[in-house]
């Protein structure tokens, strides 16, 4: 018999917008591999990131302001876009 289940926990983002995450995510971690993600690419907006990981577009821009407050990475806000690159301070 299999007891394993997973928990999710209700996670309001910033912007107000409602989303399930899993309770065992670690953002740290998740935000670490998001920069490395970035750090392949030069330079990469939340489109990019939602396409990347299969996310909506709006959790992705969350996820990359996240990291840009943890100092993983910078933002350039652009008549072209809004595009997150590697912080190298």
């Amino acid at each position: 018999k299999n007891n394993d289940f997973v928990l999710s926990r209700l996670r309001v983002l910033s912007s107000g917008i409602k989303s399930f995450e899993l309770t065992n995510r670690n953002e740290k971690k998740d935000l670490e591999e998001i920069a490395s993600l970035v750090k392949t690419v030069t330079s990469m907006s939340a489109d990019q990131l939602a396409n990347q990981l299969g996310i909506p577009v709006i959790v992705a821009r969350e996820r990359l302001i996240a990291a840009e407050t943890n100092s993983l990475l910078c933002r350039d806000d652009s008549i072209e876009g809004l595009r997150f690159y590697p912080n190298l301070f």
